[in-house]
């Protein structure tokens, strides 16, 4: 027998530099992202050069998957930044995004 992949929608945002900086036109998703506890699952945060969280901004990260799979993502100017249908999010380079995904009404 043979399988497809059901088809996901998912919500996303380019981070910029201007965006980051204003805050005003993040989806709500992205703010509680921001919100939560620096290092938990899904997570949205930033560290100083040092790796400080909360000491001053100079690196963004998305904290990824569970348990002993959990991981940070760093996070780039002009990464989208998306959230999946069950909550998850993730951020990958906008040319590898718009080659996976296309906009849906």
């Amino acid at each position: 027998m043979k399988y497809r992949k059901k088809p996901t929608t998912y919500q996303a945002f380019k981070i910029t530099e201007q965006g980051f900086e204003e805050k005003t036109d993040w989806p709500e998703w992205l703010h509680k992202a921001w919100d939560k506890k620096s290092k938990t699952t899904d997570s949205f945060f930033g560290t100083d050069e040092r790796g400080l969280v909360d000491a001053g901004i100079d690196k963004l990260f998305i904290q990824v998957g569970y348990g002993s799979g959990s991981r940070r993502h760093s996070v780039q100017w002009g990464h989208v930044i998306f959230i999946s249908n069950s909550g998850s999010i993730n951020s990958m380079y906008e040319s590898m995004f718009n080659e996976r995904y296309e906009a849906v009404e």
